[in-house]
């Protein structure tokens, strides 16, 4: 638009400059009668001028106010489909309190560990709250992990994929066959099974309550691969966290073991 405007000034100077060579070889009446023509043809040109020009300038304010518009838009479906997920959230968070007998407390993830080579969260609550070490750590969908360091208004959680972490499970397959499920930095769990267990890959695997830190049957994942064997004796297995251990917003505190 803004070289458009620009060629027609440039043709319209050219035009003013040849008529007014053409005008100085005229006689006087000539001279006149042409003068009238040529003022005449110059006004409605800048009155066309000026008329693409206000065109031109409402059109820009238009283009603004609509790209404004749609980026507020955006912005506010954002929001809304952001709301609508936390409240998806916050529905099978207070479903799980409700059914669970475990003294719960609710907190929020704040910090994830930036040490890829540590897989840990910093939650909003800590000893004012009454959190302690070794408590575990869950959401609607599964075991987290276990508090590590405990803060006045904060505390660390050692997630099950980390390499120190280890949980004694239970895994559904058809024989309750015992394991440790230990986390080795990467998104699933490893634990090694006897070789008569049947299991096949899908069975759940939950907290067998041995140890002392965990309460029997949260639900730890599902067994993802089975690897093979290992020194003849054992079989290697693969499990998937039940737990959005990447994506943690929410969770609770279990103030104390379960029965």
């Amino acid at each position: 638009m803004i070289l458009e405007q620009r060629f027609r000034g440039y043709v319209a100077l050219a035009v003013a400059l040849a008529v007014s060579l053409a005008m100085m070889s005229m006689e006087r009446p000539r001279q006149i009668y042409w003068a009238r023509k040529f003022a005449t043809a110059c006004l409605e040109l800048g009155q066309g001028l000026l008329s693409d020009l206000i065109r031109a300038s409402v059109l820009s304010r238009k283009n603004r106010f609509l790209r404004r518009q749609n980026v507020e838009l955006a912005l506010q479906v954002q929001r809304l489909r952001e709301a609508e997920r936390e409240n998806e959230r916050l529905r099978k968070l207070l479903g799980f309190k409700r059914r669970s007998r475990l003294p719960l407390l609710p907190a929020e993830v704040v910090a994830y560990s930036p040490d890829r080579m540590r897989h840990t969260v910093l939650l909003d609550v800590g000893s004012q709250e009454g959190v302690g070490r070794d408590m575990p750590v869950v959401t609607a969908e599964g075991l987290v992990g276990r508090v590590v360091e405990v803060y006045p208004r904060s505390c660390l959680v050692l997630l099950l994929t980390d390499r120190s972490s280890r949980v004694s499970v239970v895994v559904e397959d058809g024989g309750r066959t015992l394991a440790v499920a230990e986390g080795r930095g990467e998104e699933v769990l490893y634990a090694d099974l006897p070789l008569r267990s049947p299991v096949e890959g899908g069975e759940e695997v939950v907290s067998s309550g041995m140890g002392g830190i965990f309460p029997k049957g949260l639900r730890v994942g599902k067994v993802l691969k089975v690897l093979g064997e290992e020194m003849g004796l054992l079989k290697k297995v693969t499990i998937e966290p039940s737990a959005p251990l990447e994506q943690l917003e929410e969770v609770f505190i279990v103030l104390r073991r379960g029965p």
